[in-house]
């Protein structure tokens, strides 16, 4: 009689078959490779990802696809989650397309190297070059404006909609008299005018908020030392 055990088999098969619909209609890249990194399964999403066919990856190395500049931490990983049986953290690594262009891959990594009919390693990447290169250009547009603002020879001042300043140029530490912007950041903007003029700087700030600009509005500004000065205020 060996009734269980086909009902063994038909269960593995249920089990088996139920695995790879899951993993194979993911858009997230599934990797499993062994204690040397060599690659014994990869879903179908490794086609969008990385641009390869399944199995044009099977057999090679997993670090073969790695950016020479994070091989040294992939190789340590790796060799860490199969000394230590722990699990790989979430991170960022940067992978070749097939195309020759460096994916940014968001992974983390299983160890299952203690199933003596198991040992390997399963890791799941995400692919955020998307959002990897929309945070470099913010960070380009962030210090271009900067190194603008720094050699502009107005003195530029950034506060919130309560007035309190959030940024200063060096022209305008130079401008007012002060060293370093720690004196300044966090205060009202009216500790730059004169106080003779603190109404009149108000009304332009609730201009500003109103309108969305003023031009070309003379006021009395304020060094730290108390020396007075004319202004002309954008």
């Amino acid at each position: 009689d060996i009734t269980g055990l086909k009902d063994l088999e038909r269960r593995l098969k249920e089990s088996e078959e139920y695995f790879r619909a899951v993993t194979e209609n993911v858009m997230d890249l599934i990797m499993i490779v062994d204690g040397e990194g060599i690659i014994k399964y990869v879903n179908r999403a490794s086609l969008h990802v990385l641009g390869y066919e399944p199995g044009e990856m099977l057999g090679t190395n997993s670090l073969d696809f790695v950016h020479p500049d994070d091989l040294a931490w992939a190789v340590e990983a790796i060799r860490e989650a199969v000394e230590s049986g722990d699990d790989a953290p979430l991170h960022e690594i940067r992978a070749r397309h097939r195309d020759g262009d460096w994916r940014y891959l968001e992974g983390v990594g299983r160890n299952f190297m203690s199933y003596p009919a198991v040992n390997w390693l399963l890791m799941t990447f995400r692919d955020i070059s998307d959002r990897m290169r929309s945070e470099e250009d913010l960070r380009y547009s962030e210090e271009m404006h900067r190194m603008l603002v720094s050699i502009s020879p107005d003195a530029v001042t950034m506060t919130d909609l309560q007035g309190k300043i959030t940024f200063v140029s060096p022209q305008t530490l130079a401008m007012n008299g002060y060293e370093s912007e720690d004196e300044l950041l966090g205060e009202s903007v009216l500790i730059l005018i004169d106080p003779a003029d603190h109404e009149k700087g108000a009304a332009v700030r609730r201009k500003t908020m109103r309108d969305g600009t003023v031009r070309n509005v003379e006021l009395t500004g304020l060094r730290k030392g108390g020396k007075r000065f004319n202004a002309e205020l954008n």
